[in-house]
């Protein structure tokens, strides 16, 4: 979801209807697969970030740069995402960040049962996903995990 402005209503869309089809296409490939470097014992929202960094360097984008107490506010949603069973999108990213010096925003949500390399690729290969990912104007990150049941809700908001 890009910042360029707020929609009025957010849709909610139950993760047994998104997530199948979301799922479907991360486990449809094998071509991302993480790297060696990004071992199984490094914290899931750290290999969230090494990911998201690692598809901004292959293009000769900057890296982003994670921001501590947005990342506890990604956790947070990612958590209750995962308390619901409910994919949908933070409703005021705006606010959250009226504090800190930003001209555009971007938040990234979804929900994966395999290896977080997997929804990466899910992510880059959708428009709007992608687009915020290696949106140019992006320096900073938030990025929260909930692991529930092998489910990974993740929460990404970029900012810059």
């Amino acid at each position: 979801m890009n910042g360029r402005k707020a929609p009025e209503s957010i849709p909610r869309i139950p993760a047994r209807i998104l997530g199948v089809p979301l799922l479907a296409l991360a486990l449809a490939t094998t071509s991302f697969a993480a790297s060696p470097t990004v071992s199984a014992a490094t914290r899931p929202a750290e290999q969230v970030r090494w990911l998201t960094n690692h598809s901004r360097l292959e293009r000769g984008l900057d890296q982003l740069h994670s921001n501590p107490r947005l990342s506890g506010i990604a956790a947070r949603h990612s958590r209750s995402m995962a308390a619901r069973g409910v994919l949908f999108h933070s409703r005021n990213v705006p606010h959250l960040l009226r504090t800190w010096q930003w001209s555009r925003w971007g938040e990234n949500v979804g929900m994966t049962n395999s290896p977080l390399s997997a929804l990466q690729w899910a992510f880059m290969n959708s428009p709007e996903h992608r687009r915020n990912i290696l949106g140019r104007r992006f320096a900073r990150v938030g990025i929260g995990v909930a692991e529930v049941d092998g489910v990974s809700w993740v929460t990404v908001i970029f900012y810059g």
